[in-house]
């Protein structure tokens, strides 16, 4: 059988919301989330990097199951234990177990994911799991898992065609994360709508929440740069500091820092080429432009480039008109491109979002990144941002593999 077309085969091809078919597929699989602590991440932007964070840190003294979405390029980097991710092996047994489970009950491709991570975990008897949270928190398939720790990361505007058209219905359906299952919450502190809704939901099963604040301004991370991730990283250091005093482990917070500084998570302002530098971030939506432009002007201010060139592509529904200005104003020369995905905004309508003589919308992505691949100019920076699904593109242009982290 080839697992990956038939994982991606499973119909229908789009979101699926609720928690009954994870709880259905959990059951057929022996209900695996029952013996394991997990911590769920919920928000809008930070989730993945706070994942990497926590995994990275809490290996010190115990065995991680990691479980994120999307993948850049190889669907097995969702599901990792200790930064190893699953094998295809692993994944051919589970389907073949539970084919008939997953035939009558009609599961979609994250909640396989879900319910497949929890399995795998379960087999590979882990200390603990994080779990990023696909999409919300009330109908998304993670919560089903039944997680002992809830922690919030930066909320913001994002899907609102499924979540609510503002920031308190985004807040709302991410809160619905804490369930009867939830002891303890974290989150970072936000503005004070945020921050209430959360303290709403929580006090509905008395429970208080960690807010965090960045305590991480001055240290030096090696791979996630930005204030954001400082951000990230606080939340993650009050979760693990949290984890190992709960469970009585001895340990040196200085040696939770120094995991926490060297953590790498791919396309996150990473840098994949140098001389001349090319950075790719996945920043998809406001508040992640956001958070990839207050990255992107010190490191520009440091380097002093002689040229610098945006490649970008974003979905049809992302609202980032303005973050245009900012974008416009850091680079001489804007290539928009598409995916070729379904949702993918088309190369000459983000073009007239921009709305500059410096754009140009007749490349595909292949040329796009032929191009750049041609540049040997070691003073021009080039950057990457806008979606995922650049993934693959990088893969084979830069030799880029994703599996490590």
């Amino acid at each position: 059988m080839d697992v990956q077309n038939y994982l991606f085969s499973i119909p229908p091809h789009k979101i699926k919301l609720g928690l009954d078919r994870t709880e259905k597929l959990l059951e057929a699989c022996g209900n695996p989330h029952h013996t394991l602590e997990s911590i769920q991440l919920v928000g809008t932007n930070g989730k993945g990097s706070t994942s990497s964070f926590l995994a990275n840190s809490l290996s010190l003294k115990y065995k991680v199951g990691l479980f994120t979405s999307p993948h850049l390029v190889d669907y097995k980097e969702r599901i990792r234990v200790n930064s190893n991710q699953i094998q295809e092996k692993d994944v051919l047994t589970f389907i073949e177990k539970h084919k008939k489970d997953i035939e009558k009950i009609k599961p979609s491709f994250f909640e396989i994911m879900t319910v497949l991570a929890m399995w795998y975990f379960k087999i590979n008897n882990v200390d603990i799991c994080v779990l990023e949270t696909g999409l919300g928190g009330r109908l998304d398939s993670v919560t089903a898992c039944e997680n002992s720790i809830v922690a919030f990361t930066n909320i913001d505007l994002d899907h609102q065609s499924i979540l609510g058209e503002t920031i308190e219905k985004i807040t709302t359906e991410k809160s619905e994360a804490i369930t009867q299952h939830t002891k303890h919450v974290f989150c970072l502190n936000q503005n004070t709508k945020i921050n209430t809704l959360i303290k709403q939901k929580a006090s509905q099963f008395n429970l208080k929440i960690n807010f965090i604040d960045n305590v991480f301004e001055k240290e030096i991370f090696l791979y996630l740069l930005g204030r954001h991730q400082q951000i990230n990283a606080s939340l993650a250091f009050d979760i693990v500091k949290h984890i190992y005093k709960n469970n009585k482990v001895s340990i040196n917070l200085n040696s939770i820092k120094a995991s926490l500084l060297k953590t790498k998570w791919p396309g996150r302002f990473q840098i994949i080429n140098q001389s001349p530098d090319v950075v790719f971030d996945v920043a998809h939506n406001s508040a992640g432009i956001n958070s990839f432009v207050q990255t992107l002007e010190p490191h520009i201010k440091e380097k002093n480039y002689i040229k610098k060139t945006l490649i970008c592509a974003f979905e049809n529904n992302k609202k980032i008109n303005d973050q245009i200005k900012s974008l416009t104003k850091n680079f001489d020369e804007i290539i928009c491109v598409e995916t070729g995905i379904k949702k993918s905004m088309s190369a000459e309508s983000l073009a007239l979002l921009f709305n500059s003589h410096k754009t140009k919308h007749n490349y595909s992505i292949n040329a796009a990144f032929k191009k750049i691949k041609g540049i040997t100019e070691k003073k021009h920076l080039i950057c990457i941002i806008g979606t995922h699904y650049f993934g693959p593109f990088i893969h084979n242009l830069y030799n880029k593999s994703f599996a490590k982290i």
